[in-house]
């Protein structure tokens, strides 16, 4: 950060109490965990932002964010350099979708469209050493299916994939910005239940205050 930033901007130890105070906030509306490595984080990558509106933009995200509030949409909510801000998160989203698609290239390339495994001689026991290949990324993956499924795009012709590339690099873009909406994992969804398990023993434990009696 310039040295020469407004004292208001800075992560000073009101800066800090506000970022903690809205975090603390947001793990009991969205029920999630808040670890000790978050809130460091939140205070350097809003730290450019003037307090005055960083505090209106985690009042309106407690408001009206359906999900947990990523950095990234408290600087929306805060209007600073939003329109900037936006401009640059979506040049870094276009390129990771096209080395997402220089990727899938490169894969189909190496395995062609049946995926068969590279055949690499054989053991001291005369067995085939074969090499197969590794699953897609999810989010490559997802892309792929959206656009026809994997054999369809390693067969296309070369004057099809400028279009399948264009809509490959939309659907990838709308997976990351969706995932946080995702279907658990199973693993997910068992750690999941049992947390609720755990707070439902709680409430049970908790001692019930005694009845009081109305008088006639």
């Amino acid at each position: 950060m310039p040295t020469n930033a407004p004292q208001e901007t800075c992560a000073t130890s009101d800066y800090s109490i506000l970022i903690r105070e809205y975090l603390g906030l947001y793990g009991e509306l969205y029920r999630q965990e808040i670890s000790s490595t978050l809130a460091p984080a939140w205070e350097r990558l809003l730290g450019d932002i003037l307090l005055t509106n960083l505090a209106r933009a985690l009042e309106r995200a407690a408001r009206e964010c359906r999900f947990f509030p990523t950095p990234a949409e408290i600087r929306a909510l805060a209007g600073e350099n939003n329109k900037h801000q936006l401009q640059l998160e979506a040049a870094r989203d276009q390129l990771d979708a096209e080395r997402a698609w220089d990727s899938l290239l490169r894969y189909i390339e190496q395995w062609g469209a049946d995926l068969a495994p590279l055949f690499h001689g054989r053991d001291a026991n005369g067995d085939p050493i074969l090499e197969r290949p590794e699953p897609l990324p999810p989010e490559v993956a997802w892309a792929v299916q959206q656009c026809g499924g994997y054999r369809a795009v390693a067969n296309a012709e070369s004057d099809k994939l400028h279009f399948i590339r264009k809509d490959f690099i939309r659907h990838y873009s709308r997976h990351r910005e969706t995932d946080q909406l995702r279907v658990p994992s199973r693993e997910e969804a068992k750690q999941l239940v049992s947390r609720v398990d755990g707070w439902r023993k709680k409430l049970v434990e908790q001692p019930r205050p005694p009845l009081v009696k109305r008088s006639s």
